[in-house]
């Protein structure tokens, strides 16, 4: 049987790092180790299971998150919406009404970070629409799509001089190309009224894609804008990236 590990001065790290551990694999350095992991609490609002709640842990720089088994007393000490560093290990296996194959067992909340106490009541439920939106599992959205034999149809935004499509289209290969619908559309991706009015011109439907593909370098102020990101919400999209 193999024991778990403490640590004595553990990283921390976010969801999305762990889930690509794990990505197509049987096991990791993550295995029978205490870890502390970290991001904005989301309370699910379901009754307990076997004694546990199953809730999830979202990256507060990113949608990609992992569901938590938390007993009721640390869960009582949550608040839902806000920024936590949990210790615990993970697990595999099926949960009831779950289809993830990571479960992090949490044991002790390390750090905690009001964050939603400090925004105004209009960015407060900006992200509260975000939660409420739902996350979408992209992989498996367009697995299926796949398997239907239908065409996931991706929109990509891009710069007005990027070039970017010709480093996508090489990573696709030529033999994916066809199975995807793929639009290109340029703007100043700088600007956010430039962006929004691009928004109204595009017939882009709850079963798309949009993504925003650019290079590095500054310039990804305009993300932060609320009235760009009420916007992007509004479209009702699977995703967004960039």
């Amino acid at each position: 049987m193999q024991t778990r590990k403490n640590i004595d001065k553990p990283f921390t790290y976010y969801p999305w790092y762990i889930l690509n551990q794990y990505n197509n694999s049987l096991s990791s350095n993550f295995d029978g180790r205490d870890i502390v992991v970290c991001g904005i609490y989301k309370d699910n609002k379901r009754s307990n299971y076997n004694g546990f709640y199953y809730d999830d842990l979202i990256g507060h720089n990113s949608d990609e998150g992992i569901r938590i088994k938390i007993g009721d007393i640390l869960k009582a000490s949550l608040v839902s919406g806000q920024y936590y560093e949990l210790n615990g290990f993970l697990e595999r296996g099926n949960v009831k009404d779950s289809n993830l194959p990571l479960i992090f067992n949490v044991a002790e909340i390390v750090g905690h970070d009001k964050l939603i106490s400090k925004i105004s009541e209009s960015d407060f439920d900006l992200i509260k629409s975000k939660f409420e939106s739902g996350l979408a599992d992209i992989r498996s959205a367009i697995r299926t799509q796949l398997r239907e034999n239908k065409y996931p149809k991706i929109v990509i935004i891009t710069g007005n001089d990027s070039i970017v499509d010709k480093d996508f289209f090489s990573a696709l290969g030529s033999e994916n190309k066809d199975r995807y619908k793929i639009i290109f559309q340029k703007t100043n991706i700088s600007s956010r009224t430039e962006i929004i009015y691009l928004f109204d011109q595009l017939e882009i439907k709850a079963d798309n894609y949009l993504v925003f593909m650019r290079g590095g370098g500054s310039g990804i102020d305009v993300f932060e804008h609320k009235e760009l990101c009420k916007k992007v919400l509004e479209l009702n999209v699977l995703e967004l990236q960039h």
